[in-house]
């Protein structure tokens, strides 16, 4: 073999082998580190260095078996480690204890039980609002918000929160109405409604959520309205508050072009749900 011809193929085996070697380190570092172990005795342990939200929410729900829906948590790296008894305060330690999180029940409502979801839907996360420690190690006992609420809470401190100056408080107060024992339904369903009022999005959509497990008679036409409101948590709580029936198809199927991604996996979660 001609002396150039060796050289050639020695250089082009040398250059083969150096692009190998840089594409099979790629995709570890772009992806971070995310360790996911789920305890013999029930519970979580997660530990992330350096990945996106988003691939541990994907990793959390292909691990756990729950559809996770979410669109906007992939943008800056984390770093923590979380441990928890269950699905829901795990969340929290990544999102935020202030993290607006949609649970969708399958079974019971009340259940501890992760299999017990049919979905989560991520509305909005909140850890920029931590503290720099809390992004460390985290416990159970330091996941539970700086003010703790009663489990039962009196009419009257759901009065003061729906008219709270923090959204969130309302936000808190119309999802704790179903707890209050001094409420009739009529009286919960007159909040709901003054609430589908609310400058706040996310609270507009917790009250529309509200009248729909209510099953007030007006429901159709307000879910109908929710499918067209300018917030994308209006929209989730429409979409997901749609009967799986024929005549809602339409709706379900415009939802796939909507400007919120989160909104679109919603509605292509409920459409395949649909019966044909």
């Amino acid at each position: 073999m001609p002396r150039f011809l060796t050289v050639l193929f020695s250089l082009l085996w040398v250059m083969t082998t150096l692009k190998a070697g840089a594409s099979s380190d790629a995709p570890s570092s772009a992806a971070g580190y995310i360790d996911l172990e789920t305890l013999a005795g029930g519970g979580f342990h997660l530990k992330v260095d350096q990945a996106t939200t988003g691939d541990v929410l994907d990793r959390l729900s292909s691990q756990v078996g729950i559809p996770i829906v979410h669109g906007h948590e992939r943008e800056e790296p984390i770093t923590l480690a979380c441990s928890s008894s269950t699905i829901k305060p795990l969340l929290e330690c990544l999102l935020g204890s202030s993290a607006n999180v949609l649970y969708i029940a399958a079974g019971s409502a009340s259940s501890k039980s992760p299999s017990d979801y049919e979905r989560i839907v991520i509305l909005s996360s909140s850890r920029r609002d931590l503290e720099p420690t809390d992004r460390g190690v985290s416990s159970p006992s330091s996941l539970a918000p700086k003010v703790s609420l009663p489990l039962t809470p009196s009419g009257d401190l759901l009065m003061a929160m729906l008219k709270d100056s923090d959204s969130s408080k309302r936000i808190d107060a119309l999802s704790l109405l179903w707890q209050s024992g001094g409420m009739d339904q009529e009286t919960r369903r007159s909040l709901y409604q003054a609430a589908l009022n609310d400058e706040n999005g996310e609270v507009r959509g917790s009250a529309l959520s509200g009248l729909a497990r209510l099953g007030d008679p007006s429901s159709p036409s307000l879910i109908a309205n929710g499918v067209i409101d300018p917030d994308p948590s209006v929209r989730l709580a429409a979409i997901e508050a749609l009967p799986l029936a024929l005549e809602n198809r339409n709706y379900l199927e415009s939802a796939l072009a909507d400007t919120d991604p989160i909104v679109r996996q919603l509605a292509q979660i409920r459409l395949a749900a649909m019966p044909q």
